[in-house]
């Protein structure tokens, strides 16, 4: 789908650096909808598998910080 010359002349994809060193930039679909006078852009890569685990495990489960690192440790969690 990357060569796919109607979505490379719609500029379909957002090449964003990844945070991974080895995935380097990748290619993200871009936004569903363009619109003239609000122009949306993408400015990070997706988040890493496990990225955000230790602040929604704390903030919104409520679980405490021991609580959390026992389940990635148990890899109840990533």
């Amino acid at each position: 789908m990357l060569a796919d010359p109607h979505l490379k002349a719609r500029e379909y994809y957002a090449y964003l650096d990844h945070p991974e060193p080895a995935v380097s930039v990748r290619a993200y679909d871009g936004p569903p909808v363009r619109l003239s006078a609000t122009p949306v852009e993408l400015r990070r890569a997706a988040p890493l598998l496990g990225e955000h685990t230790i602040e929604i495990a704390t903030t919104i489960l409520g679980l405490s910080e021991d609580e959390t690192a026992a389940l990635i440790a148990e890899q109840v969690l990533h």
